[in-house]
C-alpha cells in the first residue's frame, strides 16, 4: 500500500546519508520481497528526481552533526519530540520532516514550528525547518 511504501521509504531515509545509500535500501527491499519490481523503479526515479536538487544533495552532504530519528526532550512539552532529520554546522541547523500522504496538512508546519522552537532553545541561531513531501517534490519552508 501507499502508507507501506512511506514507512519503508523513511526508514531508509533515516539511515542513508547519500543518494546511493537510499537506492541500495531500495534494491535490499526487492530482494526481500518487501516491494515489486515496478514500485522500486518507480521510487529509483523519485530519488533521481528529489536528489537532482541542490537543497536535498545538501541534507545529505557533508554536516559536522546528522541526527535522524533522534529523540528531543523538553520541559514545556509532554512526551518528546522527534524529527526525522537534523543537520548541524557550527550554529546553523536544518531540520527536514518526510511526509509521503497528503501535502502540507496543517500539523505538519506546527510540527516544523516546534522543532525549530526546540532547536533554538538549545542555542541554535541559524536554523532552517522544511517539510519535503517526495511523492509530489514538493519542498516547503517553513518559517518560525
Amino acid at each position: 500500500s501507499a502508507r507501506n511504501i512511506g514507512i519503508v521509504m523513511h526508514s531508509i531515509l533515516s539511515q542513508a546519508t547519500s543518494a546511493d545509500e537510499v537506492k541500495e535500501g531500495i534494491d535490499r527491499l526487492l530482494k526481500q520481497g518487501r516491494i515489486s519490481p515496478s514500485q522500486a523503479e518507480e521510487l529509483c526515479s523519485t530519488i533521481d528526481r528529489e536528489f537532482a536538487r541542490a537543497e536535498v544533495r545538501e541534507w545529505f552532504g557533508e554536516w559536522d552533526d546528522v541526527r535522524c530519528e533522534n529523540d528531543i526532550l523538553c520541559a514545556d512539552v509532554t512526551g518528546t519530540r522527534r524529527p526525522d532529520r537534523v543537520m548541524i554546522r557550527g550554529q546553523r541547523a536544518v531540520v527536514v520532516d518526510y511526509k509521503f500522504g497528503e501535502e502540507h496538512a496543517p500539523q505538519h508546519s506546527r510540527q516544523i514550528k516546534q522543532y525549530i522552537s526546540l532547536l533554538q532553545q538549545m542555542g541554535y541561531s541559524e536554523i532552517e525547518g522544511y517539510l519535503w513531501y517526495l511523492s509530489t517534490g514538493k519542498i516547503v519552508k517553513i518559517e518560525n
